[in-house]
């Protein structure tokens, strides 16, 4: 079931009916995950506490302790999963791309623009905002897409090139500043025009 923005979560359990952590260890620390990013959302990261996680996830505090000692490790875990999900679907949209000019920039400008209706894609990219504020958290991102340009091909490495990521980094923190407001009205003129750089 779904439930708060898309995130997947499995019905709160009684008392003796809680998850077998010892057979199904994955989708706990996968539960608890989803549970930190919801509450995250809802009460800010300030706010987020470990008693309150495993409350809402129907899980022991010793069982979250043993995925996560530490709020910290926690928040980590919660960054790890934003990007994982972000180069999943980067690196689907860069094998779909049969042209190899401009691949990596417009996998990067359509990863940062997916559809606020697809699952959960809304809850986790608000948590994207709340993330960018811690400052551990903005290095990782860094080096991520550090590391994949330094993989690259000069031309993508150009100012033009760089403008387009820049671009797309600019729509996708204000299409969540101003949900479903018409901020952008030659927006899709302006997604032409990204990609028409791309391929020049």
């Amino acid at each position: 079931m779904t439930d708060n923005g898309g995130i997947r979560q499995e019905p709160k359990q009684g008392k003796g009916q809680g998850l077998h952590r010892k057979k199904r260890p994955l989708v706990v620390r996968s539960q608890l995950i989803c549970v930190a990013a919801r509450l995250s959302v809802e009460k800010g990261l300030h706010a987020l506490t470990l008693d309150a996680v495993a409350r809402e996830a129907g899980v022991s505090k010793g069982g979250l302790l043993h995925h996560f000692p530490t709020k910290q490790a926690l928040l980590e875990a919660l960054h790890d999963e934003l990007l994982g999900r972000f180069e999943r679907q980067f690196n689907a949209l860069l094998e779909a791309d049969p042209e190899p000019r401009g691949r990596f920039t417009r996998a990067y400008l359509h990863a940062n623009l997916c559809k606020a209706e697809d699952d959960g894609v809304e809850c986790w990219n608000s948590l994207v905002m709340l993330m960018m504020g811690e400052k551990w958290s903005r290095p990782r991102w860094s080096e991520w897409l550090n590391q994949r340009l330094a993989e690259l091909p000069p031309h993508e490495r150009s100012v033009e090139m760089e403008i387009v990521r820049l671009a797309a980094d600019g729509l996708f923190f204000s299409d969540l500043a101003c949900p479903g407001v018409a901020v952008h009205p030659n927006r899709e003129r302006v997604l032409e025009v990204l990609e028409e750089m791309t391929r020049k």
